[in-house]
């Protein structure tokens, strides 16, 4: 199964299923591949855990 790393407005990483709708306020980051691929992006990636003040956009 085929998942993304997704992003939400506080700037917060998550994989999610290829196959399923993104919930509502999230968005692709960009990369995609096998949930094992996909956690070692989001560890490679998020450095820093804490929520951003502003929404990305």
């Amino acid at each position: 199964m085929t998942h993304l790393v997704v992003i939400n407005p506080a700037g917060q990483y998550s994989v999610w299923p290829r196959a399923r709708r993104l919930p509502a306020g999230w968005r692709s980051a960009g990369f995609d591949g096998s949930e094992a691929a996909c956690l070692d992006h989001v560890d490679a990636t998020w450095l820093d855990l804490r929520p951003v003040t502003e929404p990305t956009r």
